[in-house]
């Protein structure tokens, strides 16, 4: 079956060519203007010799150059591989080789990227200088599972994977999703502290709002609580996409936030602490909608909806998507039993590139095997209980990270918490926990009260750690989420 996610995507804006599509600081773009462009580009990638398939790679801020570049590779029939532009230089190195890619798109100088022999560097700013005879564009024939994308992973338990998805992908998280959760408008203003680079905020600041034709804010500069206040004064979003970490952060800031433009408000990419739920409802007087996507599945697959969250869970799954729960040898387990998370639907990734031992691992026949510990209620909500590889035995009993790390949150002074099993030289797994603590506490003390304090919550014995390390920040990776192998390594 012929399918171009680039068409898909603007095919409903033919009526809305006038409205603005993306609300930058460096430009303002409509539908109308925007097509141009992609098709513009479209042609300069097939003069430098785009070939069906060929990875493109993608070093941009989020920009409006970032946009038309994406679905310029996918509609000339290429892959376009986005990549985080704040990396150490030497970083690169690794997706270089990794993807064979030809053809970069960035916005860095030169100096700024390793030295590169078999890359040709295309500057992202020449898209705008290029030839309005190119307006239109000549459809190229790609096929529904032909590869259109890459992301790699986010590096949370290790060395990136390079996930492969396929023209359909994104379409299928916008028809799920996008539609049947969020109920995107075209009056709506998206804006995603998540960055386009990464699954989460693909969908959020690219898919979304060109499929159902919104506005949304690219921000090219790192996010921050200050920065947030300033986007909302000046560009009023009704969509607010965002962490668990970064909501933490601005209610402990000393922002002023302008928050009556807002419907809705989004969580994913973590697990939403209980704790920081009821203290922004308490605040703002909104939910947030706690949600669980990954890379290989595109986008958010289980989610709480608006007016009937449950705090502490990500929800129910989303229309389109089956899920379940089985134990170690595949069987499905009972509501309230932990168990290993897996799912099926359209927006499934095709495998991992040049990794086919993770492929066969991840990808069974229909269904993915997502490496989270959940359960299910008799509701169908979903509760998250860690990575398969975060849980640990203490005495023979296993001890959930989350439990634990959300007493914690419920101290006073306590910031950001994340527990890990420690194993000492005498060969026995300790529970250690890593605390944030808010400004104008002291960690002098501190670890007395907070073993006492989790010793009046409801915690068994064996789960409070042996040892609280207080530092200034919890090492996460670019898309927030907690990067557990280097606490561990850290004793």
């Amino acid at each position: 079956m012929t399918f171009n996610l680039t068409d898909a995507l603007f095919r409903n804006n033919y009526t809305r060519e006038q409205r603005t599509a993306i609300l930058a600081p460096s430009r303002h773009l409509t539908f109308r203007e925007l097509r141009a462009y992609v098709n513009r580009a479209t042609h300069w990638l097939l003069r430098h010799d785009l070939k069906p398939e060929e990875r493109v790679l993608l070093i941009m801020e989020d920009s409006p150059e970032l946009v038309a570049s994406f679905l310029a590779v996918v509609q000339a029939g290429g892959v376009a591989v986005p990549l985080n532009p704040w990396l150490p230089v030497d970083d690169y190195h690794f997706y270089f080789q990794d993807s064979r890619a030809r053809l970069l798109i960035t916005d860095r100088e030169s100096e700024q990227l390793p030295a590169l022999t078999e890359i040709q560097i295309l500057k992202s700013s020449s898209i705008w200088d290029l030839s309005p005879e190119d307006d239109f564009f000549r459809e190229i024939l790609t096929l529904a599972d032909d590869a259109a994308f890459w992301l790699y992973s986010s590096g949370s338990t290790g060395r990136p994977k390079a996930v492969v998805h396929a023209q359909t992908d994104l379409i299928a998280s916008c028809d799920s999703y996008g539609h049947e959760i969020l109920g995107i408008l075209p009056h709506d203003v998206l804006f995603s502290t998540a960055k386009i680079f990464f699954a989460y905020g693909l969908g959020n600041s690219l898919a979304f709002p060109i499929y159902f034709g919104a506005s949304v804010v690219l921000d090219p500069q790192r996010t921050t609580p200050e920065r947030i206040t300033e986007i909302f004064r000046r560009y009023r979003p009704t969509i607010f996409f965002s962490v668990p970490s970064f909501y933490s952060r601005l209610l402990t800031a000393p922002t002023d936030l302008e928050l009556k433009s807002l419907r809705l408000c989004i969580s994913a990419g973590e697990h939403l602490p209980v704790e920081v739920f009821q203290r922004w409802k308490e605040t703002t007087g909104l939910e947030i909608i706690d949600g669980l996507g990954t890379t290989e599945m595109t986008h958010i697959f289980i989610s709480n909806r608006q007016g009937a969250c449950k705090a502490g869970s990500s929800g129910r799954k989303v229309p389109g998507y089956d899920t379940r729960i089985t134990n170690d040898l595949g069987s499905r387990l009972p509501p309230y039993e932990i168990g290993n998370l897996m799912v099926s639907g359209d927006s499934a990734a095709l495998y991992y590139w040049h990794n086919r031992e993770k492929t066969r691992e991840i990808f069974q026949g229909r269904w993915v095997l997502t490496g989270d510990k959940y359960y299910v209620d008799d509701e169908g909500y979903y509760y998250f209980s860690g990575r398969a590889d975060d849980l640990f035995k203490v005495g023979g009993a296993w001890v959930v990270p989350r439990d634990v790390e959300n007493a914690l949150l419920t101290h006073k002074a306590v910031r950001e918490a994340a527990v890990v099993g420690i194993r000492g030289e005498n060969g026995l797994v300790k529970a250690h926990a890593y605390v944030v603590l808010k400004d104008g506490h002291s960690s002098e003390g501190m670890d007395l009260r907070l073993s006492q304090h989790l010793k009046s919550s409801q915690l068994q014995g064996y789960m409070i750690p042996r040892a609280f390390h207080f530092v200034g920040e919890l090492p996460r990776t670019f898309t927030g989420k907690v990067q557990r192998f280097k606490l561990r390594e850290q004793i």
